[in-house]
């Protein structure tokens, strides 16, 4: 049997550099399957509540939707929207936490490790608090574009990262 043989830090680099557009178009499908699950299990019972609410054709229309009379038929939709964002980030935070997987994560081979001990509850809802809106979301993914390293910005703050199975 021969010994096995000492990778160099260049090799790892190229390893490295080799892995990661393979890992983050796994982390792109995983989210769209994981969105996919997300609507039809968070998102589609609130749908009757949804379509009972006052809806906007235009900008003029809009608009009167926030004059004083109108502001308190929003007032559930208020509600709705952040119990919608509540159940969001306990979708991601609670399967990543006790499997390190969401059904999408598993599906394409992928899956959350902590950078320092074992994985949190903590660390995992942190690093998915960008999930409950979609500007914040577009933020965290362009620290990964614009710094290269294969981490939203929030996975950095949580000391997480994403690695193949």
């Amino acid at each position: 049997m021969q010994p096995v043989k000492k990778a160099t830090k260049k090799e790892l680099e190229q390893f490295i550099s080799y892995q990661k557009p393979n890992l983050l178009w796994r982390r792109y499908v995983a989210f769209l399957i994981d969105f996919l699950v997300i609507y039809f299990i968070v998102i589609t019972p609130f749908r009757p509540f949804l379509n009972s609410l006052p809806q906007a054709k235009d900008l003029s229309q809009f608009s009167n939707l926030f004059s004083s009379e109108k502001l308190a038929s929003l007032k559930p939709l208020f509600y709705i929207a952040l119990t919608i964002s509540f159940l969001t980030i306990l979708y991601w935070a609670i399967l990543e936490y006790k499997t390190g997987q969401t059904l999408g994560k598993k599906l394409l081979s992928i899956k959350v490790t902590s950078k320092e001990n074992d994985l949190t509850f903590w660390q995992c809802f942190l690093r998915n608090i960008s999930k409950i809106n979609t500007l914040l979301l577009i933020l965290d993914v362009f620290y990964m574009w614009y710094y290269q390293k294969n981490q939203r910005y929030l996975e950095v703050l949580s000391k997480t990262e994403v690695v193949s199975v």
